[in-house]
């Protein structure tokens, strides 16, 4: 509550609430309080596109420490694998996973622990990685400073060629004043500012640190052998179907599901991308739940495969359109389904968003 209170509207405890009750409202509606347990579908992958490090790594305070190293990423493979949406969901789980670690330290060291450092390694950066990660960037640049407000204590940027030091571009416009004074540039000599506020034994090796952190380079992954290692478990674990979509033709599935169900799904196209979104209608509401925003997939180049988990009981509803662009296609889509019960954990404070007790 203290966070939504100091940094952005200066001690305003009307606003405050009015900003807490927004970000309840959205863990509530996207289920936040169970993603650590269930995470996203695409958080494997999102690790594969850019390493981080984010386990068990803190300052000289006890605040946890967040490695990423953003030089290391693929535009290209951004693009063709994951949307904006639902880039931030993963990145959600990251913050979620920074502020249990802010409670376990709280418990361990006996005072309050709530705010993280970032470090951001841009060493290898391609300029067609920023500009193709822009979108995603700006989306978890307002999730950053709407429903995770105070949560960073400061950010490292460092190995920012100097010949690039436009790239905080990439997050500038959309952070706010007071998170930008938050946030250092380095181009080199950085390792000894780091080991002042972080412990050798938190630092990995290559920043002057002791710490390993094994990082491979997104264009050095064989993704044709990893997209057909994805066909062929897709082809054992899925009944799949083919279904032939005309020009501007909308496919449409409706399932209805109880808490605890998580829906699985694979599809892939013969001839050029479509447009994919999956949507929830709670039991009793008409207002749908954008569990994934309509967005392109360009499944005739990788296979899509994912998951959403559902935690009320409802009606989720997945649909294809085969309308993009001028140059579309009859097309042959090929799909598989499966639904599959989890449990439904409780929320005890361990897992999830501290709610507000009054």
């Amino acid at each position: 509550v203290m966070r939504e209170i100091r940094p952005k509207n200066g001690y305003n405890v009307e606003k405050a609430a009015r900003f807490y009750k927004e970000t309840v409202e959205w863990r509530e509606r996207f289920w936040m309080e169970h993603t650590l347990r269930y995470p996203p579908g695409k958080l494997e992958l999102v690790n594969m596109l850019v390493p981080e490090l984010n386990f068990g790594c803190y300052d000289r305070e006890g605040h946890p420490v967040y490695f990423l190293h953003f030089g290391l990423a693929s535009g290209k493979q951004v693009l063709n694998r994951i949307s904006a949406q639902e880039w931030a969901l993963c990145h959600a789980y990251g913050l979620d996973m920074m502020e249990l670690m802010c409670r376990q330290q709280t418990a361990k060291l006996g005072k309050w622990v709530d705010k993280m450092r970032v470090v951001v390694d841009f060493e290898g950066v391609s300029i067609f990685a920023i500009r193709d990660f822009i979108p995603h960037a700006k989306r978890c640049a307002h999730m950053d400073t709407t429903y995770y407000t105070g949560l960073m204590l400061s950010t490292y940027l460092i190995n920012v060629p100097q010949s690039l030091s436009w790239a905080t571009a990439l997050f500038w416009p959309f952070m706010s004043a007071g998170v930008k004074r938050k946030i250092k540039i380095y181009t080199t000599g950085y390792e000894e500012d780091l080991l002042k506020v972080i412990p050798a034994e938190s630092l990995p090796v290559k920043y002057g640190g002791k710490r390993e952190w094994e990082t491979i380079h997104a264009n050095k992954i064989d993704w044709k052998t990893y997209d057909f290692r994805v066909r062929k478990a897709a082809r054992k674990n899925f009944e799949l179907k083919r279904i032939i979509l005309d020009t501007r033709q909308k496919h449409q599935l409706s399932l209805r599901c109880r808490a605890g169900t998580q829906v699985k799904y694979y599809f892939e196209t013969d001839k050029t991308a479509l447009k994919f979104a999956c949507l929830f209608y709670k039991k009793g509401q008409k207002t749908a739940v954008h569990l994934i925003e309509e967005s392109t997939r360009k499944s005739n180049i990788v296979p899509e495969n994912s998951h959403v988990s559902i935690f009320e009981e409802g009606t989720v509803v997945l649909v294809w359109k085969n309308d993009y662009g001028w140059s579309t296609k009859k097309q042959r889509l090929l799909l598989g389904l499966k639904v599959i019960p989890i449990d439904v954990p409780e929320s005890d404070g361990k897992l999830g968003h501290l709610k507000l007790i009054t």
